[in-house]
C-alpha cells in the first residue's frame, strides 16, 4: 500500500499543478477567458465520453497494466508539452490536444486506481486505506496548485511542467513496485 499511497500522492500533485500551469499558459498566449474555459473543458469531454468504456475495461484488465499503460502515456503528454514551452513553440491547440489525451488517459487511470486499492488493501483496514488517500490528495491539492503559483512566478511555466514529468516518473515507478 506505501508504493500505492505514494503513486496517489505523485500523480495528485500532478493533477492540481496541471490545472493551474494550463491555465496561466492559456492566459498568457491569448488573454482570453473564453479559451481558458474552451481548452479546460477539452479534457471534461474526453473523460465523459471515455469513462463509460474505461469503468468496464477496469474490471476485465489487469487493473497494475492499465496504471502503468495511462502514467507511461501522462509521461509522454506532459514531456511533450514542455518540450514545446522550452522550444517556445507552444500553441494553443497544442494544449487543447494534451488536455483531450490527459482526460481520456484519466478516464482509464481512475477506476483503476480506486478499485486496484480494494485489491492491495486488506478488507478491515481499506476504510484506513481510503481515508489516508482522500487525506493525501486534500495535503497534494493545497500544495500542488500554490506551488505551481509560486514555480510560475520564480522560473516560469516551464518548471512546472518539469516537475509534472517527474512525478508522473515517480508515479508509474511506485506502479511498478506493486506485487
Amino acid at each position: 500500500y506505501r508504493w500505492f499511497w505514494l503513486g496517489r500522492l505523485a500523480a495528485s500533485a500532478t493533477m492540481q499543478m496541471s490545472s493551474v500551469a494550463q491555465g496561466w499558459l492559456v492566459y498568457a498566449l491569448t488573454g482570453s477567458g473564453f479559451a481558458l474555459g474552451w481548452v479546460g473543458a477539452f479534457g471534461s469531454v474526453s473523460t465523459l465520453l471515455v469513462s463509460p468504456f474505461a469503468g468496464v475495461l477496469s474490471d476485465r484488465i489487469e487493473r497494475r497494466h492499465i496504471l502503468t499503460a495511462t502514467r507511461a502515456g501522462m509521461v509522454v503528454n506532459v514531456s511533450l508539452v514542455t518540450l514545446l514551452i522550452v522550444l517556445g513553440r507552444i500553441q494553443l491547440w497544442h494544449l487543447a490536444a494534451s488536455g483531450l489525451v490527459g482526460g481520456a488517459l484519466m478516464a482509464f487511470m481512475m477506476p483503476a486506481q480506486n478499485a486496484l486499492m480494494a485489491d492491495i488493501v486488506d478488507r478491515s483496514t481499506l476504510l484506513n486505506a481510503v481515508s489516508l488517500t482522500a487525506v493525501g490528495m486534500g495535503f497534494m491539492g493545497i500544495f500542488g496548485a500554490s506551488g505551481a503559483g509560486l514555480m510560475i512566478d520564480e522560473l516560469g511555466v516551464w518548471s512546472v511542467y518539469g516537475l509534472m514529468v517527474f512525478l508522473y516518473v515517480v508515479a508509474l515507478y511506485t506502479v511498478i513496485q506493486l506485487p
